[in-house]
């Protein structure tokens, strides 16, 4: 409706495609992360420097890198915005600590994954020991 109107630069409808690509970041992550590609240079061309909505913008896009697989891209990309949106809005402002949760979730994900990866790893070796010991007990004396 807003391209009809011939208003689809407007923030309205930069609203609007947030709204829809947060939608997909579920279902789609890789589908969300290129709508906030392009939301993302919409969004610098249109807001002032500072904007909350273009600092809102930017985070869902960090997020739907994470969601995609590209987690530390993701957490670059917030490193990033802290530290402009602390020094733009300063260290109390409530999107700075919503920066700061989303890197922190990330942060843990992150520790979740190698965690669950080292216990594999550990798994296997595990394993591959218990079958080198079953093969050397099942091997025939040779005195």
């Amino acid at each position: 409706r807003l391209e009809a109107q011939g208003s689809e630069n407007s923030i309205e409808a930069l609203i609007i495609k947030n709204n829809m690509a947060h939608a997909f970041l579920d279902k789609n992550a890789i589908q969300a992360e290129l709508l906030y590609r392009e939301l993302v240079a919409r969004a610098e061309e249109q807001l002032p420097e500072g904007s909350r909505y273009r600092f809102v913008i930017r985070q869902n896009h960090a997020l739907a890198l994470e969601r995609g697989g590209r987690a530390k891209e993701a957490d670059e990309t917030l490193r990033e915005l802290l530290a402009e949106a602390k020094t733009l809005l300063g260290d109390d402002d409530l999107e700075v600590v919503a920066i700061q949760r989303s890197l922190r979730r990330i942060e843990e994900s992150e520790e979740t994954r190698v965690a669950a990866g080292q216990s594999k790893f550990a798994l296997e070796g595990f394993r591959d020991r218990q079958s080198q010991k079953k093969a050397k007990s099942t091997e025939p004396d040779r005195q």
